[in-house]
């Protein structure tokens, strides 16, 4: 069975079923991007489409298992087994942190905690308003404190931004281009303006490539990201982590 699914008001297609599940896995698409294969009568959101064909597995945050959705239940934003229920609810109950599952954020101060192939809601990740359907690759990485950089650990994640952030965004990465520019035609000039037009220059550089992505890793381990740079208002309705970020 083939697939075809829409990203930025673009459409792709075909995949077979077997693609179309590794691009839910790495975040390409979510439960928000508008799909459609042979039997539907118009495009609807993914998680509209795997209800209508009751194909919608996830995974046991405790146990780590695979099951029917129609056969799970969903607490603190967790997918849990009808086995594993009383064991997450003590958890809850005893104010200890459960496993970190694929579909959950935590909230530590201002880091945002999650599994690093969770999907992102359809949210922006600054404000918190309907990114409709955007997502902005993002390119983690981290690095233990004395660690080379060749040592780094890494992560590509989806994150959702609004169109008011869009392009705020946009216009700051312009601006620092325009600045890049502006150094290097002063370091082609030489001259008493050779130092003023070096600094403006990497200043502008490592500026535009800083803001290119809005989210940094605070930590990476064991498939679990410790993100910061997350909007306060996108925090805000998260569960507190009650784990240590340590």
């Amino acid at each position: 069975m083939n697939w075809y699914y829409v990203i930025n008001d673009r459409r792709y297609g075909p995949v077979s079923e077997a693609e179309f599940k590794e691009l839910r896995r790495t975040g390409e698409i979510h439960d928000e991007t508008l799909v459609w294969r042979k039997g539907f009568a118009d495009w609807k959101p993914l998680h509209a489409a795997s209800a209508d064909s009751d194909a919608s597995d996830r995974q046991c945050a405790e146990c780590r298992k695979f099951f029917l959705q129609s056969e799970m239940i969903c607490l603190n934003r967790a997918w849990i087994c009808a086995q594993c229920k009383p064991v997450y609810l003590q958890r809850i109950a005893e104010g200890i942190a459960p496993p970190l599952g694929v579909g959950e954020l935590w909230r530590k101060d201002r880091l945002l905690i999650f599994h690093a192939e969770t999907v992102f809601p359809d949210r922006c990740i600054r404000c918190n308003a309907p990114a409709d359907g955007y997502r902005l690759k993002c390119q983690l990485y981290w690095a233990r404190t004395g660690r080379i950089v060749l040592s780094h650990t890494r992560a590509t994640i989806h994150v959702g931004l609004c169109k008011r952030h869009r392009a705020i965004r946009q216009w700051t990465i312009i601006g620092f281009i325009i600045a890049v520019v502006f150094g290097f035609v002063l370091l082609a000039i030489g001259g008493g303006f050779f130092g003023g037009g070096a600094l403006i220059f990497f200043m502008a550089l490592g500026s535009a490539i800083s803001v290119s992505s809005p989210v940094k890793a605070a930590k990476i381990a064991d498939g679990v990201i410790w993100l910061r740079g997350v909007g306060k208002p996108f925090l805000a309705d998260l569960p507190e982590w009650t784990g240590d970020r340590q």
